[in-house]
């Protein structure tokens, strides 16, 4: 490794002695110069079982969606590598060195974790949820104009140049934001490379999946009427991300 790496988990009730073997794993495999979790503990019962972690950790009192948290916890990092992975630990720790290797290596400025990649070695996932992704990717290639197969896996690295350009124009706070940044990244010119995972399904998921779909296709929308107006982004001035809040420790 040449560059330094920051590795950003966003977290919303984490399973906090798997999350614990997970940094543990992190750690060891990837090496990054700094771990920080970003956590929304609105019943204040998670902030004190994270102590003794090898992390940073930046704790708010609401929930503020996966592409918040993650884009905070971005704006808190100085390394040249970003990475975000999921706190449940489905993509393992060796197909995150993967990931950053990628981006140190120069061959992309967006590398993402794909489950569909013919490469890519997934357990536990059932017929109707590969099913539906299935469907869901072509709907997410058809409306972006981008020629991947996983647009949601939670895990992806950025060069920090790339994060630093499309960071301004950012608004999807929720599970939309990794379809709004690998757009947003590919409309501006730079590299997405879908890279192959090891990723086992995990229990104890917060996500809701019809909840979640529908917001998804919403943002599909959005883009999809983004590259019909000839825009390169999604959103007035006034629907930006903010900038970095909560409390840190």
């Amino acid at each position: 490794m040449t560059r330094s790496v920051g590795l950003v988990v966003p977290a919303l009730n984490p399973d906090v002695p798997r999350l614990k073997r997970y940094l543990e794993e992190l750690h060891e495999t990837v090496d990054p110069d700094l771990i920080r979790i970003e956590l929304d503990d609105p019943t204040g019962r998670v902030a004190t079982e994270l102590d003794g972690m090898d992390a940073d950790c930046s704790i708010v009192n609401h929930r503020r969606g996966k592409g918040l948290a993650i884009t905070h916890g971005f704006d808190a990092l100085e390394t040249e590598i970003f990475v975000f992975v999921d706190a449940d630990g489905s993509t393992d720790a060796t197909s995150v060195a993967q990931l950053v290797e990628t981006i140190d290596a120069g061959r992309a400025d967006v590398a993402v974790g794909s489950r569909r990649h013919p490469q890519s070695v997934v357990d536990g996932r059932s017929l109707d949820r590969g099913f539906m992704s299935g469907i869901f990717a072509r709907v997410a290639r058809l409306s972006t104009g981008i020629a991947i197969r996983d647009f949601q896996c939670g895990a992806k690295a950025f060069d920090a140049a790339c994060w630093s350009d499309i960071r301004a124009d950012l608004v999807i706070p929720g599970f939309g934001w990794d379809l709004e940044v690998i757009w947003l990244s590919s409309t501006r010119g730079y590299t997405v490379l879908e890279v192959p995972v090891v990723w086992s399904e995990k229990a104890g998921t917060t996500v809701n999946p019809f909840k979640t779909g529908i917001r998804l296709l919403d943002v599909l929308g959005q883009i999809a009427f983004a590259r019909i107006r000839g825009r390169n982004q999604l959103g007035g001035p006034d629907e930006r991300l903010p900038s970095m809040g909560g409390e840190g420790r």
